[in-house]
Formats: C-alpha cells, structure tokens, sequence
C-alpha cells in the first residue's frame, strides 16, 4: 500500500470519528487517531487542536466528505461538520510529510453553498489547475482553519433540529 492510500486512510478514520456524537477529544483513541495524520512541527497544532476539541464536545458529524489527491504531496480536502449550534463548510489544501499533515490552507473560497456538485467541481478544478501551474499560488492564506458557514446557518427551525442530530 502507497504512502498516500495509507494516509487517506487514516485521514477517513480521523473524520469518521466525527459521527454526531458528543465526545471528548482528550479520549486516548481520538488523540491517536488526532496524531497520526498530523505532525507534531505543523504550524498552528495547538489552536488545531482547540477547535476540533470544541467540535467534538458540540457533537458535531462529518458530512459531504471530498478527498482528492493533487500532487505527490498535497490533498484538497473539503467536508461539512454539522451539530446543534452551527453548520460550516471546510475546503482545505493540506500538504503530506511522511505521512502526516504539515500544512494546511485554505482553497479557493468561493460564494456557492459548497453543496452543488457542479460548483464543488469547479472549485477542486480551480484548486488543481492553481497548484499544477505554478505551486506558489496554493498558498494565498495563511490561516489553518478557514470555513466558509453554510447558507442555513442561523436559520433552522427548532423542527429541523432533530434531522441534524441523527
């Protein structure tokens, strides 16, 4: 098995823990599973950390997961994190090491829902053709968890609650 079939892999499980349940992100597995696909001299581990923590705790679930190959070293990655209190679209360029994320930006943010297949499509072709022509341009900011909020957020019903719990 490939290196990058390895970590896709563990990439999927890492995701899978977040299934709608409240957990605590402190939980061994998780931790484990938190540490095997990011490497300890990724900038910005620590606040990485707080943030899905505070996911976890909320309940959140995994929804939409796209995960698609790039270059030899960099995955564009984009899935929804659905719970009681907020819905956001994540589209993110990661770049590998050994196995473990290194760096992690956002892709191109654009103004669809992040739903539309036709629209998803067009963002991962604009992320690919971006980093293919010249690799510099991948990196247009800086930050290591941009998310975009999804068009429903702050306008569920008390009624539409249920559906996103289970």
């Amino acid at each position: 098995m490939s290196s990058a079939s390895k970590f896709q892999q563990q990439f999927y499980a890492y995701i899978s823990t977040f299934d709608g349940n409240k957990k605590d992100f402190w939980q061994p597995d998780i931790q484990y599973k938190f540490n095997t696909i990011m490497h300890q001299s990724c900038a910005g581990i620590d606040d990485i950390r707080l943030v899905h923590a505070n996911m976890f705790a909320l309940g959140s679930k995994a929804i939409c997961f796209i995960f698609r190959r790039m270059t030899a070293d960099g995955f564009f990655v984009k899935f929804r994190l659905v719970n009681w209190k907020t819905d956001v679209t994540t589209e993110q360029l990661i770049t590998v090491k050994d196995g473990r994320i290194v760096q992690v930006q956002a892709s191109h943010p654009g103004d669809d829902d992040g739903l539309s297949t036709a629209n998803s499509r067009t963002h991962e072709r604009y992320a690919m053709n971006k980093c293919q022509s010249r690799p510099d341009n991948c990196i247009h900011r800086p930050n290591l968890l941009i998310h975009r909020h999804h068009k429903s957020e702050g306008k569920i019903r008390a009624s539409q609650m249920y559906h996103l719990r289970t």
